[in-house]
């Protein structure tokens, strides 16, 4: 297997670099969606949908690979190529994921309210995580509605009390409400 390691690092080496995707160079899926990944973390969201679109061609129904597209797409403002996506992820993905996403979406839109309906129905239908509770808790804050918001953000904390997200949205939180969480 130590060929195969070569091979894969050859092509991620090449597509950082951005040397042309098309050239002939050893890959798997997997190898793009990681790429994909690691450009929507590092916020270069042009790179992620281009390497998200690659793995989609090769493997059209890979939830990850879309899920970082719909992503980009979403903080990238297309929001029309974003609904196509999404609309193409609920045919096989679990609803509770496509509600998070449509949530994401409507945030990112700031239709706070639409997007607090999404999220609420994603945990009801059983997507958990801090980033759920973070994603309410954050719609909440934005209405000026900081009970609520305290409290999603006080859940967020309990699973992930590392997240620089959750703790920077605790405290604008604490700071709006006078207080101490």
């Amino acid at each position: 297997a130590p060929r195969l390691d070569i091979y894969r690092l050859t092509f991620k080496a090449a597509l950082r670099s951005g040397r042309s995707s098309d050239e002939e160079v050893f890959h798997m899926t997997n190898d793009l969606i990681r790429l994909a990944e690691d450009f929507y973390h590092s916020r270069d969201h042009s790179r992620c949908i281009e390497t998200a679109r690659l793995a989609l061609a090769e493997d059209p129904k890979s939830y990850s690979a879309r899920d970082y597209l719909i992503r980009s797409l979403i903080q990238d403002e297309q929001w029309e190529s974003a609904e196509r996506e999404l609309r193409e992820l609920q045919i096989y993905a679990p609803n509770r994921d496509v509600q998070f996403l449509s949530g994401f979406l409507e945030r990112k839109r700031g239709n706070l309210k639409k997007a607090i309906t999404h999220f609420v129905n994603a945990e009801k239908l059983g997507r958990t995580g801090a980033a759920l509770k973070r994603e309410i808790a954050s719609c909440y804050f934005h209405l000026d509605q900081i009970p609520e918001a305290k409290k999603y953000v006080l859940e967020a904390m309990a699973s992930k009390k590392d997240n620089r997200f959750v703790i920077d949205l605790a405290i604008q939180i604490a700071m709006r409400e006078g207080d101490e969480l």
